[in-house]
């Protein structure tokens, strides 16, 4: 590794062993850490205009020990909601108080002992670990295979992390535990709570470091804030700007004589190029510094301050981090995310460009990746562990889990939505075998909201009807369980032709969930004749044109048998992360109950369902 070769030899030996072997000790943050016993306090009133990170810089000359005051003031459940004239409490910290406006009584300093740190007492650092995940969008509860096999979850995540870290603590190995970007925008529970449980949980694991990625900002600034505040991790993001303060800080870990600087980068295209994944809405107080040319001078900066070991969390993408590696000298590790991509080969889960480590863990909580660093010998391991039914999850989890949920279901579910002037058809008999008028709302929804030329959804996915009257969230999660997301793919007419064929013997066999309930096509199928008079947007299908069609992950990766869908090239397949069922609720939402008119024509017609003649059967 490019700077960890120049320790190693120095490591060996004993008396560097006996000099170090103290507690490990971080920087610049270590005086900053919210389990650190305060020294003494002063009391703060809130101003006008104030903000946690304009006080912290008032009062310590630095923004980011906002922090401290976070967490000495249990009030303060919003960052965006700083009330004039509240007393809050500023301990004291590494930096004097030196400017002592608005400064109220002085508190007698406080005595106490620092809990046991998450990081284990380093004595002889001869090996540290990183666990890390990526693009987690929101998989709190665990998932069922095809065999109805519980995996997955946050619950078996948290049990490995317990498990890893209480045998390196015994092993006196230090651990961080690290995630690159995408927590936020999955199934419901995730994102109606908007990220509060994903900091929940990921503070009682104890989450050391983090980048943030492009989905932070699905809903919005305050939303992102908000998460910021109510993670205790550090977000070391460097290249990110909202509201012209950087989000995120690198940071230094001493171990011993050994330094790591771990710093975090998103990519600048992603967020302000032509093919933004993030809504221009949100766009306004964002400023990114392009990724290349940070990373150098990140490389440059920690040198400076005797780095030996420098890690990137990553959100570029695996191709992204290939090119950086290649284009920035001095990088040891890139811990990677966005791309989604298990990294896995024959000797180690990674890859390698020149000195430089590439890992990255899948996405949706399937996989934790542990990278292993060998001081001694000058080696690194990495390894994905799958999060299966191998894993017993975690019990205490697991019940506030499922607490969670119920408290959903009968708070935020109970919520209208719309009203319908009639039923909507969802009937299994009817969504597997031919067109319905709850079919074409969602796959209407779906082409309308990813300007597609066509929708497709399996009627598999549908799994209720919705009664004549008043619509319900909880209505909503009852059609739409899954928390499938969307894609668009680039498909020519005849693999149209044949996604449309395969449905038809899908519903022939007896009703099965891959018939497709569509929108933007029009055709008829004829029993032992097949599809014809295919036409989209009342042009016939044409096998020269290539067609955006919009369809669920899971017809998108093969379910279903679409196999054909599968096989498109990746540069063809474009996933959205906002699942079908999240997009299915706010559509309505906006469309219908906040204009307050009912869901009727083209799907009600006399109070009854009606029909648009999209799939016309011909016997």
């Amino acid at each position: 590794m490019t700077h960890l070769s120049n320790l190693l030899t120095s490591l060996n030996n004993s008396w560097i062993l006996n000099k170090f072997g103290s507690l490990a000790t971080i920087l610049p943050i270590a005086l900053l850490h919210p389990l650190c016993a305060l020294a003494n306090t002063d009391t703060y009133v809130v101003q006008k205009g104030d903000t946690l990170s304009s006080i912290a810089k008032k009062l310590y000359h630095d923004g980011f020990k906002w922090r401290e005051i976070r967490d000495a003031n249990p009030k303060i459940t919003d960052p965006n909601q700083l009330h004039i004239g509240w007393k809050l409490v500023i301990p004291a910290i590494a930096t004097p108080i030196s400017d002592k406006e608005n400064i109220e009584e002085k508190t007698p300093p406080a005595s106490s002992t620092p809990p046991a740190s998450a990081t284990p007492p380093v004595v002889t650092p001869i090996q540290v670990t990183f666990l890390y995940f990526n693009d987690f969008h929101g998989a709190l509860e665990p998932t069922e295979d095809d065999q109805k096999v519980e995996k997955y979850g946050i619950a078996r995540l948290a049990a490995e992390v317990k498990r890893i870290r209480a045998e390196n603590r015994a092993a006196n190995i230090p651990t961080y535990f690290v995630t690159t970007g995408d927590l936020l925008q999955g199934p419901p529970l995730s994102n109606l709570n908007k990220g509060k449980l994903e900091a929940e949980y990921l503070n009682q694991l104890g989450l050391d470091y983090y980048t943030i990625g492009n989905h932070e900002l699905d809903f919005g600034p305050d939303v992102m804030t908000s998460l910021l505040f109510r993670l205790k991790a550090q977000c070391v993001t460097a290249n990110y700007d909202l509201v012209k303060k950087p989000v995120g800080k690198p940071v230094i870990v001493t171990l011993g004589n050994l330094k790591i600087g771990i710093a975090g980068l998103v990519a600048k295209e992603d967020f302000l190029g032509e093919d933004a994944k993030v809504a221009r809405e949100y766009l306004k107080e964002v400023q990114i510094e392009e990724e290349v040319t940070k990373a150098k001078q990140l490389v440059e900066d920690f040198k400076s301050q005797d780095a030996t070991l420098i890690v990137l969390l990553s959100h570029l993408g695996v191709e992204r981090d290939l090119d950086l590696a290649k284009a920035v000298s001095g990088i040891d590790v890139i811990i990677g995310g966005d791309s989604h991509t298990p990294i896995q080969g024959p000797t180690g889960d990674y890859l390698k460009v020149g000195d430089t480590y590439i890992v990255q863990a899948g996405s949706k909580g399937k996989y934790l990746g542990r990278l292993d660093l060998q001081f001694r010998f000058t080696a690194a391991n990495a390894k994905l562990i799958e999060l299966g039914q191998q894993i017993t999850p975690d019990p205490e989890i697991v019940a506030n889990l499922q607490a969670k949920k119920k408290e959903m279901e009968e708070g935020e579910y109970s919520k209208r939505v719309a009203d319908t002037a009639c039923e909507l058809d969802g009937k299994r008999e009817h969504v597997r075998a031919r067109e319905t008028n709850l079919g074409n709302l969602v796959s209407d929804i779906l082409k309308e909201t990813y300007q597609a030329d066509v929708a497709v959804f399996n009627g598999g996915a549908i799994r209720d009807s919705i009664a004549q009257g008043r619509v319900m969230v909880g209505d909503i999660f009852k059609v739409l369980p899954f928390a499938n997301t969307a894609y668009v793919l680039e498909m020519s007419g005849p693999d149209l032709l044949a996604m449309l064929e395969h449905s038809f013997k899908q519903g022939e066999l007896g009703g099965k969930g891959g018939f497709l309930q569509v929108a933007g096509l029009s055709f008829k199928w004829e029993k032992g004749v097949g599809i014809r008079d295919v036409k989209v947007n009342e042009k016939p299908l044409d096998p020269n044109t290539t067609y955006k069609v919009v369809t669920s992950s899971f017809v998108a990766d093969g379910g279903d048998g679409y196999t054909m869908l599968a096989k498109l090239p990746k540069e063809k397949r474009h996933e959205h992360y906002s699942s079908v069922n999240q997009t299915v609720l706010e559509y309505l939402g906006n469309h219908y109950g906040k204009e307050n008119k009912p869901i009727s024509s083209p799907y009600c017609e006399n109070g009854e369902p009606a029909k648009a003649n999209r799939i016309i059967i011909e016997q």
